[in-house]
């Protein structure tokens, strides 16, 4: 986003954008993109939308991992269960023991019985 034409927003410009986005942290940090040419105020745009962005970035691989790690639990607590299933262990002792709830329990019992 290098597009010099938007790094010198107007104040009436720059409230339009973040308004119409529906973008509050565009309007909350709009003094941190604030620049000075000779009296009138300007806004760079090109600015605020790399650091949002970057931002963004961040949160959506902070999610993407914590997702990851969710998925890696419920694998091994599925792997849990099965051997606990072979082994004849009653629902209700695994559910203890494993720490799930039977329709769970009772899920991965019904893969089992189709393989």
């Amino acid at each position: 986003m290098k597009n010099e034409a938007y790094s010198h927003l107007s104040k009436e410009t720059w409230e339009a954008i973040a308004v119409m986005t529906d973008n509050a942290a565009m309007l909350q940090k709009k003094d941190k993109y604030k620049t000075e040419n000779g009296e009138e105020e300007e806004y760079n745009m090109c600015q605020a939308l790399e650091e949002l962005m970057e931002e963004r970035e961040s949160v959506g691989e902070k999610r993407g991992r914590r997702e990851g790690r969710n998925e890696g639990t419920l694998e091994k607590t599925k792997i849990v269960v099965r051997n606990m299933l072979d082994r004849g262990y009653e629902i209700e002792d695994i559910c203890a023991i494993a720490g799930c709830e039977a329709p769970f329990a009772e899920e991965v019992k019904k893969e089992l019985l189709l393989q």
